[in-house]
């Protein structure tokens, strides 16, 4: 017998789909966040139908129409997907930010630090010996 457990069918569909956009070799991993995603956004989706159709007064798994479905998978992707600006937008707005100068530094910038000698970093020791104290010993 060998040791190899059957994928399940919704993960081996994951692969799949993988494979077609040029993806052979992902983690299984990854395979199984997407499946896990996918999994949560199913749920999540058939909850809201299911909300909605109470709401439309039919009640009951039975009550959920196709009506219901598309309105809460259109309800996520209006709030959970959001689509990026468009290029030229952000060209523009670029432009407009990078078109006024940055303010001038100021001479002394940054949080201002204690004289070297009073630094923790300072060396309380000195490595060559001052002629005064070898004078004194």
């Amino acid at each position: 017998m060998s040791d190899v457990k059957p994928v399940p069918r919704t993960a081996h569909l994951i692969s799949l789909i993988l494979a077609s956009k040029g993806i052979n070799d992902a983690p299984p991993a990854t395979i199984h966040m997407l499946l896990d995603f996918a999994n949560r956004y199913t749920h999540e989706v058939l909850s809201d139908s299911l909300v909605y159709s109470e709401y439309a007064g039919r009640n009951g798994y039975n009550g959920v129409e196709l009506g219901d479905v598309e309105m809460a998978i259109s309800v996520k992707a209006n709030h959970q997907f959001s689509l990026a600006p468009p290029k030229e937008y952000l060209l523009e707005l670029s432009q407009t930010l990078n078109s006024r100068p940055l303010p001038p530094l100021p001479e002394s910038y940054g949080p201002r630090m204690p004289a070297p000698r009073h630094r923790l970093t300072a060396p309380n020791f000195s490595l060559i010996p001052s002629n005064s104290s070898n004078a004194e010993q």
